[in-house]
């Protein structure tokens, strides 16, 4: 599945090499991950995955499910400032979905 936000594209459970990641902009090289109950007690592999996503020129942002349901506007501020930073032509966003 594709989420678009602005002009920048979205992939959802997308593959890098061997490993997953919740939500990629191949673009600019961006990884969301979103941790729920299914990260509980991998923080190790969670850790070896970030190193080699990181390796490979990605940057990795990591939320909380909670806070993602919680305060969506404030994760998709986060988020927007990131790529923003990265020096994206984006526009406002309102959420981060889930589902």
């Amino acid at each position: 599945r594709l989420a678009s936000h602005g002009s920048e594209w979205w992939l959802l459970m997308a593959g890098i090499c061997t490993y997953f990641a919740d939500f990629v902009c191949s673009r600019h090289k961006l990884v969301i991950e979103c941790d729920g109950v299914t990260h509980e007690g991998r923080e190790v592999f969670d850790a070896t995955r970030d190193a080699y996503m990181t390796s490979r020129g990605y940057r990795v942002l990591r939320y909380t499910d909670e806070r993602v349901q919680g305060n969506p506007d404030l994760v998709a501020a986060g988020i927007l400032a990131v790529l923003q930073a990265l020096g994206t032509k984006t526009q406002t966003t309102r959420y981060l979905s889930l589902s």
